[in-house]
């Protein structure tokens, strides 16, 4: 495992991207995934990351090539810094990958408060969309069969048979049982158009000023998909007020601002728009099933051991809460 450098050291790392003095360093409030901090530098206002191990240099090429095209298309998206090398990462010395990038002015936000947000940030989905469209770009960086729902059925159906007669699939036979009845009435066709798809469309991943949408972050899980599977688990967040732990509360407000919004930028075809609402339930309950399947396998999601006694425990919450979602919007 690589170290964590300390933030004594950070400024070291930023004179690799060509940040120079005199240069302050703050860490950020928040960043579930990786360890970022605010730069202060002659040139202005940066931010700086050390990123997850999962993370490989292509994934950081990726974000920058997509970024660059769609910034020069006038779409608000993040400007990566090239080090010396004229790489958008940097590997420190104790085998830490790093990024850095110039500070969009906003603020993030965890959860979608109005229906105006979410028609502002999902028209800004629509415009990256149809940007992104015409680039001819192939990630090399994408998470294998992410969004891949047939491939996760079929890992799924394995799970579930090795399970068969245990304690494990008794507790949760009904779940599991209308996982398998409900996927495949839910899958895309497969000769949807595929393009360039952001891949992570929580809401916090947008900065805002009041209710406008000013900057979509974040591109560390862009892959060639149809861009429905990004409008479809958009909706499936932002639509579902009660969060990934709770009982579903499907917002229909939200959700009709948000496709409204969509489909006012996206350069859809008429298949594709008519498809918006089974790819929201396709992303619910592809959802639904990855965490029943860590539900048996208890090796993938993180979990809160304050609110639960264990990972399993934490993953048939959040199965349930899928499942009641995905009930409430059919």
């Amino acid at each position: 495992m690589v170290g964590i450098i300390s933030n004594m050291n950070v400024d070291v790392i930023a004179t690799e991207f060509g940040l120079t003095g005199p240069v302050t360093v703050e860490p950020a409030p928040s960043g579930l995934i990786h360890k970022t901090f605010f730069v202060n530098a002659a040139d202005g206002e940066f931010v700086l990351q050390q990123l997850h191990e999962i993370v490989r240099p292509e994934t950081c090429e990726d974000a920058a090539v997509i970024t660059k095209y769609a910034r020069e298309r006038a779409v608000p998206v993040p400007e990566f810094l090239l080090t010396r090398d004229g790489r958008p990462w940097y590997r420190a010395e104790h085998g830490s990958l790093w990024r850095a990038m110039k500070r969009l002015p906003g603020e993030s936000r965890d959860a979608v408060r109005s229906p105006d947000e979410a028609h502002s940030a999902a028209a800004l989905l629509g415009q990256f969309h149809a940007v992104v469209k015409t680039c001819a770009y192939e990630c090399r960086g994408a998470i294998p069969h992410f969004h891949d729902t047939p491939h996760i059925f079929e890992q799924f159906k394995k799970v579930v048979a090795v399970h068969e007669g245990s304690e494990l699939l008794a507790r949760v036979r009904d779940d599991a049982a209308f996982v398998l009845q409900e996927v495949p009435k839910q899958l895309l066709p497969s000769t949807l158009p595929r393009q360039i798809v952001h891949g992570d469309l929580k809401i916090s991943n947008f900065l805002f000023e009041g209710p406008a949408a000013t900057a979509l972050l974040d591109f560390d899980t862009c892959m060639n998909h149809t861009p429905l599977v990004d409008i479809g688990d958009a909706l499936r967040s932002w639509c579902n007020a009660a969060g990934e732990d709770g009982e579903a509360a499907f917002d229909r407000a939200i959700y009709d601002a948000a496709v409204e919004g969509y489909c006012s930028r996206a350069a859809l075809s008429e298949e594709e728009r008519a498809l918006i609402p089974q790819a929201f339930r396709l992303l619910t309950i592809e959802l639904a099933m990855r965490f029943l399947k860590d539900y048996f396998d208890d090796v993938y999601f993180g979990w809160n051991a304050e609110k639960f006694s264990s990972r399993r425990e934490h993953n048939l919450a959040r199965t349930r809460g899928q499942l009641g979602l995905y009930r409430a919007i059919i």
